[in-house]
């Protein structure tokens, strides 16, 4: 793909624009009535603007170009979270989607195969033991809400369903400076910058954000040179 970037001339010129589709100038379609679901809500606002002229007229020019986007609209999404007797440890009511019994082994069990390779004993009942739970993971597990839906009928997954606003903002700036040399020519310079910030659906609560990935928390360490610090 070839861009071809317009430049300014000896006389003034701009533009400005906005289009604006939102979900208030919009109406449910057909089936959307049938069902009695609700419009979502979208919104998006595109504009920007242009501008060219001289910097200095038959020698220097400028053409400018900006152009912005914000845009929410509705999200869904269903996903998997442990159940309240996963939560504790209990896996003897977690199936496969064949209905067989997802069996949970205890690794501290692990000793050689006669017939070649390891074994390992299962759980009793498929329960681990409070004791044998790893705290790291006790710890991570803070960080799941629980199931607000029954999931599926057989393996108990996809329990749980968010709803939302999910945001995408950006911003393009784009600048053109033109130079006449005469009959020795002519050159330009171009600076052009894209801003992007996507915001998807939160579908965990205020305080499990952390887990969705869109809380970075840094750590500053200081190495034993007092002068350097890395993150």
């Amino acid at each position: 793909m070839n861009v071809v970037y317009k430049s300014g001339s000896n006389a003034f010129h701009g533009s400005l624009y906005e289009f604006l589709p939102d979900s208030s100038f919009d109406s449910r379609d057909y089936f959307q009535r049938r069902r009695g679901e609700a419009l979502g809500d979208f919104s998006r606002h595109q504009f920007g603007g242009a501008a060219g002229g001289p910097l200095q007229k038959g020698r220097t020019f400028y053409f400018a170009s900006f152009e912005g986007l914000r845009e929410s609209a509705f999200r869904s999404t269903t996903t998997s979270v442990p159940t309240a007797l996963e939560r504790q440890g209990d896996f003897s009511q977690s199936f496969a989607a064949n209905g067989q019994l997802i069996r949970i082994f205890n690794p501290f069990t692990t000793r050689a195969n006669p017939a070649g390779g390891f074994i390992r004993d299962q759980f009793p009942d498929n329960r681990i033991p409070r004791e044998l739970m790893d705290p790291v993971a006790l710890n991570v597990l803070k960080y799941y809400p629980p199931p607000n839906t029954a999931g599926d009928p057989v393996t108990g997954r996809n329990n749980y369903i968010a709803s939302g606003s999910a945001a995408l903002n950006t911003n393009n700036t784009d600048i053109r400076v033109d130079r006449n040399f005469g009959a020795d020519g002519r050159g330009f310079m171009r600076y052009s910058h894209r801003y992007v910030e996507s915001v998807p659906l939160q579908a965990f609560p205020d305080e499990l954000t952390v887990a969705e990935g869109r809380v970075i928390e840094e750590t500053a360490c200081t190495t034993s040179s007092p002068s350097t610090t890395t993150r």
